[in-house]
């Protein structure tokens, strides 16, 4: 029916823009060695019941209008790969330690297919879709920016935000020394997210969809408003100060026009070149303002650095060895944080994190055949011969992000925000071929 197609397409615009905000009933808080732990915590998001509502309302369309299911199965090797990577995820709760978070996953991962799925088949504007998903980022941007300038944030329930407070630690912060020899404490940009480097990700994803709007506009006089949301966006980029998120956006833009110089595309290139000329201006003048900051994110002898490096290689060991000792099932989804308590038990609850690499957190959680099946689906993605002759060839540098992404972080995996990130992306890519 017409007004079924039409509700889960504005649905889908409505999902794009509130997808980072994390309203949710907490049906069951995770606890480890008497703390809290989000790892574990059991919620039903808005977002999820959205999903549930455009899943149901597609499905009744099917069937009142009887017609077949338009599945697109034009890459079947794809299909296969999410398959295998679903069963063996159903297969890792047998091996968890904690089944009830490990079936909580699991219905997660489901969520995230099931957008993949919507995305794909259900009929929508891909131009509004990807400004809906921008203009929910420049929110975020906005908020981010306004963070960093008054070193503030508030807590709001009913928008699922945390209230974070650079003098507490545990607070993502920058520690410098002032020029008059005392120390400061420099609150990094949340948003309306779990961490700075999640919404530092979010954002770049952000940006190279803005960038296949801007290079498919053919009106010049709305070049402003793409220049506007571009600042805004690479601004709340900075504040971020997520050097993951700065690696990511260098590399996409890089292979991006590593491609273009390929495909010969000229006109493409100038837009492009107008853009970086744009960032590199402002970039050059928030160093000029905080450059101090800037540098001391990649000063290792600065204490809170050395403690960033040395945590992140510690849990790469730790991963390597829960992976290798369940090798073939894995310790079962979302079950790495209680399974890192064999090894090193009676730490605090915030010690037991997740490996910061998504790829290492796989294989451990769900065993080496899921592990295949997800890099085959990673790479076949990003790498297939159809994909680089691709017209729209931003998602490219999407996609070259997004490898840098999942290598320096895991909330694609253990969040519910990443999972539902993760599918989106590859909706939309999948859309476009």
């Amino acid at each position: 029916m017409k007004h079924i197609n039409r509700i889960i397409e504005y649905g889908l615009y409505v999902l794009a823009f509130f997808l980072p905000w994390q309203t949710r009933w907490i049906i069951r808080a995770g606890e480890l060695n008497q703390g809290y732990l989000e790892y574990e915590t059991i919620s039903l998001y808005a977002t999820d019941i959205l999903i549930i509502l455009l899943i149901f309302l597609f499905v009744i369309n099917y069937f009142v209008n009887q017609k077949k299911l338009n599945i697109k199965y034009k890459f079947l090797n794809f299909w296969w790969y999410v398959a295998i990577l679903e069963f063996f995820v159903f297969v890792s709760i047998f091996f968890a330690p904690l089944k009830s978070v490990a079936i909580f996953s699991y219905v997660r991962l489901l969520f995230g297919i099931g957008l993949f799925w919507l995305i794909i088949n259900a009929k929508y504007n891909l131009s509004k879709l990807s400004l809906s998903f921008i203009l929910g980022a420049g929110l975020q941007a906005v908020l981010a920016i306004w963070q960093f300038v008054t070193q503030s944030t508030f807590a709001c329930k009913y928008l699922g935000m945390a209230s974070h407070d650079p003098r507490e630690l545990g607070t993502a912060v920058i520690e410098i020394i002032a020029s008059d020899g005392i120390g400061e404490r420099w609150l990094r940009a949340y948003g309306a997210l779990d961490h700075p480097n999640i919404l530092g990700a979010y954002l770049v994803i952000a940006i190279f969809l803005l960038l296949g709007l801007f290079i498919n506009n053919k009106r010049e006089t709305n070049n402003k408003y793409y220049y506007s949301l571009w600042l805004v966006l690479l601004f709340g980029i900075f504040v971020s100060f997520s050097r993951t998120a700065w690696l990511a956006l260098a590399a996409g833009f890089i292979g991006l026009f590593i491609m273009l110089i390929w495909q010969k595309r000229l006109l493409v290139q100038k837009k492009l070149l107008q853009l970086i000329l744009i960032g590199s201006i402002i970039g050059f003048i928030f160093i000029c303002m905080y450059g101090n900051l800037v540098s001391a994110r990649f000063n290792f002898d600065n204490r809170l650095e050395q403690k960033s490096v040395f945590e992140r290689v510690a849990s790469i060991e730790q991963g390597k060895k829960v992976a290798f000792d369940n090798l073939f099932f894995g310790v079962g989804i979302n079950n790495f944080p209680r399974a890192l308590t064999v090894i090193e038990p009676g730490e605090r609850s915030w010690y037991y994190q997740p490996i910061h690499n998504t790829y290492l957190l796989v294989l451990a959680e769900i065993g080496i055949f899921g592990f295949i099946s997800y890099i085959l689906l990673v790479f076949y993605i990003k790498l297939g011969k159809r994909y680089s002759q691709s017209k729209d060839i931003c998602i490219f540098g999407i996609y070259i992000s997004l490898m840098v992404l999942l290598f320096f972080d895991h909330f694609w995996w253990s969040l519910h925000f990443g999972v539902l990130l993760f599918w989106f992306i590859l909706g939309l890519k999948y859309k476009k071929e």
